[in-house]
């Protein structure tokens, strides 16, 4: 106790504290990432899956298959986005559904500054460049995350 009379915080330690790295976009501990990336054999669509295991700091395995033509390769090094289109000059993509629907919800808000989202989504919100946040390329943006819907719809 401090001579004030209030008991003193807690000491943190890093091991306490969890990483940004370590976090899903829904904010969880991350045990499996899927993404959908383009096939390096085939050009359809793979999955490229990152499986953490063990305590902290977990370590990571990361495989790609593609079930269209059973390409499998383990430890993949770098893949293309699957679900990317041209959008104002741009490459405009997203990583999965889940990635795709917080871009909507993002550019579809006008008051962006009130939307509740966790710390995960908010740095990446963060991240995100200018072009895609301007209000003048609002329905152009939107369509082009409709057209990267349809990918999806198409593809499963």
């Amino acid at each position: 106790m401090r001579r004030s009379g209030h008991a003193e915080a807690p000491q943190r330690t890093a091991a306490a504290i969890p990483s940004l790295h370590d976090q899903e976009l829904t904010g969880g501990p991350l045990e499996q990432a899927v993404r959908l990336v383009v096939c390096p054999r085939c050009d359809g669509c793979a999955r490229f899956v990152t499986d953490y295991v063990g305590d902290p700091p977990p370590t990571r395995k990361r495989r790609m298959y593609c079930r269209a033509c059973s390409f499998v390769q383990d430890e993949p090094t770098s893949a293309e986005p699957w679900l990317r289109t041209m959008c104002c000059g741009h490459v405009l993509w997203a990583h999965d559904a889940e990635h795709l629907q917080l871009l909507e919800d993002d550019v579809r808000s006008p008051l962006r500054e009130r939307l509740r989202i966790r710390l995960g989504e908010r740095a990446l919100l963060a991240r995100l460049p200018r072009w895609l946040i301007l209000a003048r390329h609002r329905d152009e943006v939107l369509r082009a995350l409709a057209r990267l819907r349809r990918m999806m719809v198409a593809e499963a």
